[in-house]
């Protein structure tokens, strides 16, 4: 009877068979790159595949390695504060309409702007090759999505460190985009097919964060996403 690292060895090593890993936890909360005391005591990145899996997979093996974040906001439970703090009448508009609550504690999540410093670290150490952008449809008629597109520090620019105290310390630089509208969003089958504002933004994501985006999705449901 065949253990489940035969299973897995025979798997990998069958090229026609197609294989998917999926992380639990962002990286973020990984062992080496999360804030303390805010981390797993595992690795979350991609470099994780290769213990879990006893030496079978090497990460870079795999063709696609995505990194799914959320495409107009972050969210996150713990102490760990970025820079780019949010309107907190916004904050709980969004926290309700996307559920941000803790599956297991159902603890309100922190709700704050996408922050490009810390997005580009984590694709970066996490060897991400492509993105996926959830979420597509958290957007209002008349607020526009505000980005911190980098730090600045004494008037110089710096980056994103893992470390609490440093990023208390740092300022955020914001852009605004323009909303799209959501009815619009939803009839799209392909990219050429979004409304214009949220073509440019998917294009803004893949060049702050420096990674192709793979897809999208419009809503919860399974067919809600677009493959790029």
């Amino acid at each position: 009877m065949s253990g489940v690292f035969d299973v897995l060895q025979r798997a990998w090593t069958d090229k026609k068979t197609a294989c998917v890993f999926e992380k639990g936890q962002g990286i973020g909360l990984d062992v080496r790159w999360g804030v303390y005391p805010d981390f797993t005591a595992s690795e979350t990145t991609f470099s994780g595949i290769f213990s879990s899996t006893e030496g079978i997979v090497n990460p870079r093996d795999i063709e696609i390695r995505a990194g799914v974040i959320k495409a107009t906001y972050m969210s996150s439970v713990g102490i760990r504060k970025l820079p780019s703090a949010m309107d907190e009448a916004l904050a709980h508009q969004i926290r309700e309409d996307a559920d941000e609550y803790g599956a297991t504690t159902k603890r309100p999540r922190d709700v704050v702007h996408i922050d490009i410093p810390s997005l580009s670290f984590f694709a970066k150490v996490g060897d991400v090759t492509h993105l996926v952008a959830t979420h597509m449809d958290i957007v209002y008629k008349d607020t526009p999505i505000k980005v911190c597109v980098s730090y600045t520090k004494n008037g110089k620019t710096v980056p994103y460190r893992p470390d609490q105290k440093y990023l208390n310390t740092v300022k955020p630089v914001f852009k605004q985009f323009a909303p799209w509208d959501v009815v619009a969003l939803r009839k799209a089958k392909t990219r050429a097919e979004l409304p214009v504002a949220a073509r440019k933004y998917i294009a803004f994501l893949e060049k702050a964060i420096g990674v192709p985006m793979l897809m999208i999705t419009t809503g919860p449901k399974r067919e809600e996403g677009i493959l790029l």
